[in-house]
């Protein structure tokens, strides 16, 4: 985001672990003036391929400790060029430590005598205070002429405009689709299933909009909508390809044997990667409750026999790996990854309620190792990463593997 005084905040993932934001200003003249980026890594074990830092994982293992800690890695850099390359970068460490509930402790002995300085001192990663780091980036900003006015700007607006400007710009069509299923062997009545959205012949991209269900009585027992208003409407992104169903599944996707009812929320982008809102079956109270764990399943394939469900995709080039699902105690718990980047890759396990790492190699100079382990995980009775349910692209080839 961007705002009216050219203050920018621009954030990202590297992975369910990983958030980066960066910060700066766009000045008058209109030169870039980078404040900072900020990267919170929650799993420490991703340390074990970063340079500088792969010492923490081991000194902390040898501690005792795996988790419930956040490394801030912050980068300070001069103003970029016109190529908006930095002759130099400065990285400044901090870190948080948080209980099993994921509450931070809030303990000046932390960063003074306490086991979590000696990780750090023995890594031989120099770290500063949380408060000394919030200084730093505060003499930063003075740096660069940012007041606190200035960051607290009218946010600039981007708008995918409904109605056309010109006779260049797409116009509209109202789009629907509808699903008659039965929930249960013993619910043989069909319930009806109601999506809608917007579309362009002219353009690529449409907009889910709404979802309904209609109970055997067509009694409306659900109604969802996914538009914003404000001046112009905008639902959830999706390409053209997928307008026809936008998405909609009603399929059993925590293998209690009632269908669930899912739907794209985000199907765009460089990587086509698909998203889903999901609803549940509460067979207590007769109806559907949203489920926020489902949401966070990438490009997703159902597996009955083993009840569970495949996740791939990624934003780099060097991500082949995947993740396995299982519905865990009302949630879709994360029980298996497979990390992979260009230095190297990380399998981990759900034991004890905590992901704990089972392999791991470094790739080096040697190309074939990288091919090497990819013919592994091929053949891996687990993984078996040559089977077409890791499908890592969106598109209605998916849908065998949500139906």
């Amino acid at each position: 985001t961007i705002n009216e005084y050219g203050y920018y905040v621009s954030c990202g993932s590297g992975g369910a672990s990983n958030h980066v934001a960066k910060y700066g200003l766009i000045d008058k003249d209109g030169n870039w003036q980078p404040i900072v980026s900020i990267e919170n890594e929650t799993n420490i074990n991703q340390l074990a391929f970063i340079e500088g830092l792969e010492q923490i994982p081991k000194v902390a293992k040898a501690k005792g400790v795996s988790e419930n800690i956040k490394l801030v890695t912050m980068v300070f850099e001069n103003n970029v060029d016109d190529l908006g390359e930095s002759n130099y970068k400065e990285n400044v460490y901090t870190f948080y430590v948080y209980d099993d509930n994921w509450d931070l402790i809030e303990d000046v002995n932390l960063y003074r005598n306490s086991i979590y300085k000696e990780i750090f001192d023995e890594a031989m990663v120099p770290f500063v205070t949380p408060e000394e780091a919030l200084n730093i980036i505060s003499q930063k900003e003075k740096d660069v002429g940012v007041t606190d006015k200035i960051k607290e700007g009218k946010e600039v607006i981007w708008k995918v405009l409904i109605e056309p400007i010109t006779s260049d710009q797409p116009s509209y069509d109202d789009v629907t689709y509808e699903i008659y299923a039965s929930l249960n062997e013993s619910m043989p009545e069909e319930y009806r299933f109601f999506a809608s959205g917007l579309d362009s012949e002219q353009g690529n991209l449409g907009f889910v909009m709404g979802l309904k269900v209609y109970n055997e009585n067509n009694v409306l027992i659900l109604s969802e909508d996914f538009s914003k208003t404000d001046d112009t409407l905008m639902g959830y992104p999706v390409y053209s390809e997928m307008m026809d169903t936008m998405g909609l599944h009603v399929v059993d996707v925590n293998f209690d044997g009632y269908k669930d009812v899912i739907i794209l929320n985000n199907f765009f982008g460089a990587h086509a990667n698909t998203w889903y809102d999901c609803w549940l079956w509460d067979a207590n109270s007769s109806s559907y409750v949203f489920s926020e764990s489902f949401t966070e399943i990438c490009n997703p394939a159902l597996d009955r026999d083993n009840k569970c469900i495949y996740s791939s995709g990624g934003s780099s080039a060097a991500y082949w790996g995947g993740k396995i699902y299982k519905f865990i105690n009302g949630e879709f718990i994360l029980t298996n990854e497979l990390y992979t980047d260009w230095d190297g890759l990380v399998e981990s396990k759900l034991m004890n309620d905590k992901m704990e790492i089972v392999r791991q190699v470094k790739y080096g100079e040697d190309e074939q190792v990288v091919m090497d382990e990819m013919e592994y995980y091929k053949n891996h009775e687990l993984w078996q990463l040559d089977n077409p349910h890791w499908y890592r692209v969106g598109g209605h080839h998916a849908d065998r593997w949500l139906e």
